[in-house]
This record gives C-alpha cells, sequence and structure tokens, in this order.
C-alpha cells in the first residue's frame, strides 16, 4: 500500500473510503506497478511544466486541449495494461488523481476553463467578443463552435473532469454570458412595453442545451451525460434553465437600476408607457431588489442630483418624475418610501423651493395659445402640471389602515415595509411638495406670492409686440383676470390645512373678486376718464388726446388679512420714507377722487387709503416707427411719464437729452429709483443712454436695422409691486432701535426671544420679522455702535 505522503496517496486513501469504488483487498493495488507510478509522475510533471507560465487569455482553449490530450494519452496507456474486467472498477479513481493533478496543482486551470466556456458561449450565441477576451481556436461559425464546444465536454468527460469543477466553470462562464447577453442584446429598451418575455424565452433557448449537459434534464429523466461524484461524498450541483431566467430577470433589473436615474430625468412619456420602466416592475417584486434598487437610487441621487450645482427648478423637475414613476412600477411604495426623504431633505433647505412651487401650480402647464410651457427660471413645468391632475384622493395627507376593511383584494404587507410607507403610498404628488416645509411656512410663503399674483394682474393686457392694435376710442380692450386656478388650488388646499391657515388667503382673493364686481359697477362712461397721459413729441396733438382716454381700476384689499409686508406702505406705519415716494400726475389723481366719492356714496362709514406703490399700469407709447403696450409697476409708467413732459418742455434738440437728477426733481422720486425705471425702459427699446453723458437718456423713436434683430427684451427684474429701493426692516430699523434702547433702559437686560416679543407687542404695526433679522439688522448695529452689549444670552444698555 502506499504511504499517505505519496503525491496520490491522499488521493487513493479517500477513494478506500467510499464503499460505492471499494475493491478487493489482494487486487487493490495489484494495477499501480512500477510502470504505471513512473507514468503518473511523469503526468504531473508534465502538467506543471506545461503551466508554470501564466497562461495567456489568447491560447487558454490551446492549453486545455493540450492538457486533455496529457490526461487521454496516459489513461489509455495505464488501462491498455490492466484486463478489461478491472478497469471499471479502477477509472474511477484514476480520474480522481487526474483531478488532483489538474484542478488542485494547478490553481490556473478553473479560471483558465471558465474562459474557455465564456468564449464559446459568446461565438455560439453571435454576442460581440472583447478584444482582449478573444481566444483562438474557435471557429466563426455559430454551428462549428457548436460542435466544437460539443467536442470539448466530450474530451473532458472522457478524462474525469467533466464533473464539479466543470460545473463550476460553467456556472460562471454562463453568469458573465448572461452579462453580455442582456448588455448587448437587452440593454436599451426604447419600445413601450417591457421585454422581459423576450428575455425569458431566449435565455430559456439558449442554456437549455448546457443545463441539460451538465446537470441533466431538469425532470431528472435524463441523468447527466457524465457521471461523476464530488470529492467528500457532497451531493453533485443541480442548476436549472428556470435559475438561468430568473437569474437573468435579475440582471436585467440591475441594468435598469444603473440607469434608473438617467431614465427618469430625460422621461418624456407617462411612466408606464416607457418599456425600461415597465422591466422593472418584475425586478422589484422581492425585498432583497427594493433594497438594491433603494441604496443604488439615493447614491445616484446625492452624486447627480442633490448638489449646489443644480438649480432648485430641475430638482423639483426630477422630483416630480420621480413621484410619479415609483408610483407606477413599485405599488407597494416602499422604494418611494426610502429615496424622498433625501430629497425633501436637501429642498428644504433651498429658501426658493416653496416660492417656485406655488408659482408654478397657480402659472399653469400651458401658456395662452395652450402650448405647454418648458421650465424656466422660476417655473416648473412638472410641478405645474399637478394642478392638471384630477385624482388628488390624497390631498388630506391622511391614511387609516381601516380604510382598508372593505377592500377585498387587501394583500399582507412586505416583510420589508417600514412603518408610515402607507401614506407615501397614497400621498399625491401635490401633498409630497406641500409637505416641503411646516404648515405655518408654507401658508405664509403662499400668502406672499398669491399676494404678488393678485396684484400684477392688469386690468387691460397688452402684448408688448411693438404691432399690437390701436386702443379703442373708449381705452384699450378691458379683459377680466381669471382666478379659476386660484380658486382651485385654494379648495386643494382646503383639504390639506386647517381653516386657520386658509382663511386670509380666502379673504385675499374674495377682496380681488369683490373689487373686479366694483370696478364693473363704476364704470360708467365718462365716470373714470379724466384726460390720458402726455404723449411723445409728434405722435398727437392735445386735441385729440380726449381719444385716448385711459381705463382705471382699483383693487379694495383687508389690509389685516394680506402680508405684513403691505403695512410699510401705509400712512400707519413707523417707516421714515412717504407713503408715496413719487408725485402722482394730476389725471391719476382726479380719478382717484372720483373712484373714491363714488364709493363712499355706496359704503358709508368708510375710509380708503390709497397704496399707490402696490399699483400696475398698462402704458401705450406711440414712436415714430412703432407701437407698444407695455405692462409696468406705477413708478416706472410716473418715470416715463415725466420724461414725455420734460421733452415736450425742450426748446431744441439737446433738450431732448434728459438726466435722472432732472426726472427725479420732475417726480420726487429718489435717483436710484429712477435709474432702475430708466433701465427698464432701456431694456423695453423705449430709452437708450447717452454716449458721452452718464446717468442720461434719450427716447429712442426709431430703431435701427440691428436693433430690430436683437432678441425681445428680457422681463422685468423685480415684481411689478415692488419698488426695489425699498426695504422695510431697513427704513424702520433707527424707530426699532429708539424703542429697543429705551426698553432696556428701563427695564434691564432682555434676551432676544423677550425682545422680539415686546416689538411684535408694542410698537404700532407690529414686528413683522424674525428672530434672525432682528439680530443682523437691529441689535448688530447697535453693537457694533456700541450702544448695547450681549452678556450671558442677555442684551443690556452699555454705559
Amino acid at each position: 500500500m502506499l504511504a499517505s505522503n505519496h503525491p496520490f496517496g491522499a488521493t487513493l486513501q479517500f477513494t478506500q473510503t467510499d464503499a460505492e469504488l471499494s475493491i478487493d483487498s489482494d487486487e487493490e493495488f495489484s494495477w499501480l506497478n512500477t510502470e504505471t507510478r513512473n507514468a503518473l509522475a511523469t503526468l504531473r510533471q508534465s502538467i506543471a511544466s506545461l503551466w508554470e507560465t501564466k497562461p495567456q487569455c489568447h491560447g487558454a482553449l490551446i492549453l486545455v486541449r493540450q492538457t486533455i490530450s496529457l490526461l487521454d494519452a496516459t489513461q489509455n496507456d495505464i488501462l491498455r495494461a490492466n484486463d478489461e474486467w478491472r478497469i471499471s472498477k479502477i477509472i474511477l479513481t484514476l480520474h480522481a488523481i487526474f483531478i488532483q493533478a489538474v484542478t488542485v496543482d494547478v490553481p490556473a486551470y478553473h479560471s483558465t476553463l471558465t474562459l474557455v466556456f465564456f468564449a464559446f458561449g459568446l461565438r455560439i450565441r453571435g454576442l460581440e467578443e472583447s478584444p482582449n477576451h478573444r481566444v483562438a481556436g474557435i471557429s466563426r461559425s455559430k454551428s462549428q463552435a457548436h460542435r466544437e464546444y460539443i467536442q470539448l465536454l466530450d474530451s473532458l468527460g472522457q478524462v474525469g473532469l467533466a464533473g464539479p469543477y466543470a460545473q463550476k466553470a460553467f456556472a460562471y462562464a454562463a453568469d458573465r454570458i448572461l452579462t453580455e447577453l442582456i448588455a448587448q442584446k437587452f440593454g436599451s429598451n426604447v419600445k413601450r412595453a417591457s421585454i422581459i418575455d423576450q428575455l425569458k424565452q431566449r435565455v430559456a433557448r439558449d442554456f437549455s442545451t448546457d443545463v441539460v449537459c451538465f446537470f441533466g434534464d431538469n425532470d431528472s429523466s435524463v441523468a447527466p451525460p457524465y457521471p461523476y461524484r464530488t470529492l467528500g461524498g457532497q451531493a453533485p450541483i443541480t442548476l436549472t434553465s428556470d435559475y438561468y431566467v430568473a437569474r437573468a430577470v435579475q440582471k436585467l433589473g440591475e441594468l435598469r437600476t444603473s440607469n434608473l436615474y438617467t431614465t427618469i430625468e430625460t422621461l418624456d412619456c407617462p411612466p408606464l408607457q416607457c418599456g425600461a420602466l415597465l422591466d422593472m416592475i418584475h425586478y422589484l417584486a422581492t425585498p432583497s431588489a427594493r433594497s438594491i434598487v433603494s441604496d443604488a437610487f439615493t447614491s445616484h441621487l446625492r452624486s447627480k442630483l442633490l448638489h449646489q450645482a443644480r438649480s432648485t427648478v430641475s430638482i423639483l423637475d426630477v422630483y416630480v418624475r420621480i413621484i410619479a414613476v415609483f408610483k407606477a412600477i413599485d405599488p407597494s411604495g416602499i422604494v418611494l418610501f426610502r429615496v424622498v426623504e433625501p430629497i425633501k431633505a436637501f429642498l428644504r433647505n433651498r429658501d426658493d423651493a416653496v416660492r417656485i412651487v406655488l408659482s408654478s401650480l397657480l402659472d399653469g402647464s400651458v401658456d395662452d395659445l395652450g402650448q405647454p410651457k418648458p421650465s424656466s427660471e422660476m417655473f416648473s413645468a412638472p410641478v405645474a402640471r399637478c394642478m392638471d391632475d384630477e385624482d388628488q384622493g390624497g390631498m388630506s395627507g391622511e391614511w387609516h389602515e381601516a380604510m382598508d376593511y372593505q377592500n377585498l383584494d387587501w394583500q399582507p404587507e412586505p416583510i420589508d415595509a417600514a412603518v408610515g410607507h402607507q401614506a407615501v403610498r397614497n400621498l399625491s404628488t401635490m401633498t409630497h411638495l406641500v409637505t416641503l416645509s411646516p404648515a405655518d411656512a408654507f401658508i405664509k410663503e403662499l400668502q406672499n406670492v398669491l399676494c404678488e399674483r393678485l396684484l400684477q394682474q392688469p386690468l387691460n393686457k397688452h402684448s408688448n409686440d411693438q404691432d399690437a392694435p390701436p386702443a379703442t376710442p373708449q381705452g384699450s380692450q378691458r379683459v377680466s383676470h381669471s382666478f379659476d386656478r386660484e380658486i382651485r388650488l385654494l379648495n386643494l388646499f382646503t383639504l390639506r390645512f386647517s381653516e386657520y391657515h386658509i382663511q386670509s388667503l380666502e379673504v385675499m382673493l374674495q377682496d380681488v373678486l369683490s373689487s373686479q364686481k366694483l370696478n364693473a359697477r363704476f364704470q360708467e362712461p365718462g365716470l373714470l376718464t379724466p384726460p390720458g397721459l402726455r404723449n411723445f413729441p409728434g405722435r398727437q396733438s392735445k386735441q385729440q388726446s380726449s381719444e385716448d382716454d385711459f381705463s382705471f381700476a382699483a383693487t379694495l384689499i383687508s389690509l389685516s388679512y394680506w402680508p405684513s409686508s403691505l403695512a410699510s406702505h401705509t400712512s400707519s406705519s413707523l417707516s421714515t420714507k412717504p407713503t408715496t415716494p413719487f408725485t402722482i400726475p394730476y389725471q391719476i389723481t382726479l380719478a382717484y377722487k372720483m373712484f373714491e366719492n363714488k364709493y363712499r356714496a355706496l359704503k358709508r362709514h368708510r375710509k380708503l387709503e390709497w397704496l399707490h406703490t402696490l399699483g400696475n399700469a398698462t402704458v401705450k407709447l406711440e414712436l415714430s416707427d412703432r407701437t407698444l403696450n407695455v405692462t409696468c409697476a406705477t413708478w416706472q409708467a410716473i418715470v416715463i411719464d415725466a420724461i414725455s413732459t420734460l421733452s415736450n418742455l425742450a426748446q431744441d434738440d439737446a433738450g431732448k437729452d434728459i438726466s435722472t437728477s432732472s426726472i427725479a426733481d420732475e417726480t420726487r422720486m429718489e435717483e436710484d429709483l429712477v435709474a432702475s425705471a430708466c433701465t427698464f425702459w432701456v431694456f423695453q427699446r423705449v430709452l437708450t443712454p447717452h454716449a458721452t453723458k452718464p446717468s442720461t437718456y434719450t427716447i429712442l423713436e426709431t430703431l435701427t436695422a440691428s436693433q430690430n434683430d436683437l432678441p425681445p427684451p428680457p422681463p422685468a427684474s423685480q415684481p411689478l409691486t415692488q419698488i426695489p429701493a425699498s426695504d422695510p426692516l431697513k427704513d424702520n430699523a433707527p424707530i426699532y432701535s429708539q424703542f429697543i434702547i429705551g426698553m432696556l433702559t428701563n427695564q434691564g437686560a432682555m434676551s432676544e426671544g423677550r425682545i422680539l416679543t415686546m416689538l411684535k407687542m408694542a410698537v404700532p404695526g407690529g414686528f413683522p420679522f424674525g428672530q434672525r433679522e432682528l439680530v443682523e439688522s437691529v441689535l448688530g448695529p447697535l453693537t457694533t455702535e456700541g450702544r448695547v452689549s450681549r452678556e450671558g444670552g442677555s442684551w443690556r444698555v452699555v454705559r
């Protein structure tokens, strides 16, 4: 008997322990004579010499075939030296020795055989091969390559290498073949249907032969062509065609997951009409797949979307698409629950997120011509389309399990479901957007946006095109604005917010609607039509001015329900600036008086206070070669009226160059505000800066060819109802500072919170700002001046 330390002793000793391979003790090693031992030793040396250099990809098949030839030659020599009745008893032991000599002593054999199987698989299936992984010796013909592949398997089986080691190599190669097959044949799905069924049929057809060759028939009616026993007596590996079909679906899902963010960002159709997203529905059926998709997609969000280089509008665009997509492809809502939280957390740190959401919802998704509007700097088209969604059943933000008691299609929750995922699944897209900020902050921003929108709606609508039709003798065509979107939005928010939050918004909207009715009642012929604004020289005589009478309308607001920032425009505010920072033209003042008298006759014991800076005007400008109708703020209209007056009074051409200082004297307006208004009219191609005189402008009567080719003028950079030079906090800071100094002197040191509370209670008009503004704009400058100091969290007067 061989000693246990013999090169093949351990293998032979192992075969002795197997009952199926036992041999009579007298004949156990009779075949292992000196000649046979020398042949096996020579075989081992030859294999070691053959594999001593690192195998190259190009020659992998040649190396495997040479190894098989050596084993086959040795096996034939040994079997020829023995009787036929002994061959069946020793062949399995001989194969075990071959396995030891090849798979154990040559570590590179497994990877090389895997590469060979992989190369055959690509060639047989007609897949492209990478130049770095191309194996020589394989026929270019698919059918011939398949015959060579079968011959290789036969050769491996004859020398005992078609057992679990070949199975393991095939399993690795098949996995790589699946990856290449999906990437090359099913990588991009531009269809409107899923390709999962096609993939399953292709994989089942392509891998059925391999499965039978290596693992036998799925029904076990056909045994593997090459019987084997695993070392250690373990059961053989069992893989079926169904396994590879499931594996292919998994790999396709992983490929779709890697491209999921790009697919969503560029999506231009409903989610259920995108084939790539329909493929994900089959993949997301398991908890492990949902976990993989959640982690991978969240990582893509952090690297591609949630960073400072992306604008808020682009983030909101993708956010809305993400909600729609995951609600479609994952009805459980688990993935959506996991991926929306990072986006919400990021958007909460963007100050303009809520404003963009509200402005987009109110603007609508189509323009006046019925064409879809694209996203812009402060407008998100996907957010605007949320208002057009009729199904807003989840707007209330509430979900109760008791609601499902009558649901006959009820299913138990998935094992990976987190607490609260039901609510996320049932929420509408608008509710996801509403929850970007707390209720109080959201309503405050909505109040500001709605205020600007309601006050900016002009009575008369004109196009800024120079080819706009002329006005009628009764004035420009009057078009009342419809507030259907505002009404619908408030109705939807009523489901989400309490009556306390919605009350002020309803009063604001009711004020405007009531004002429309009041204006319609007062618009009798000749009632509010004083002489029109002055015309530019040469356009029309004074006798014809009555033909350009203007329309006048007023918006009556209940100031206590409107944003507190409007209080700075009233005479009761503490602002050190005048309520009206410019002179109102006589014609407009007369219209004010006529409207006020009519209102007092209708509403007794009520007094009107005009907020001139919050209005807007539609100005008709007749120039030499064009007529413009421009909607602008009141202070911008006052400036162009003053320019017309000064131009009419000019004695010569030199006097038609008008400086901002002369306009400021004429209008009693701050020169910075005049310069801002002149910049607006330069953008509208009404004025042009003087070439040599600074802060001087000339009326642009005629456009040159180069000026005609310029793009349309950009919109005003400031909302029409705001004056850019005015800052209520800065204007009122001296009053607040004086009040704080007196309070700290009389009552001693106070904390920031107490100071803020006292300001809100004691100062007329309140303090419509927060603690941060108090410290930065009021207490900070007082500290710099050395008048107050902070000690231990309290503020005190420096004595």
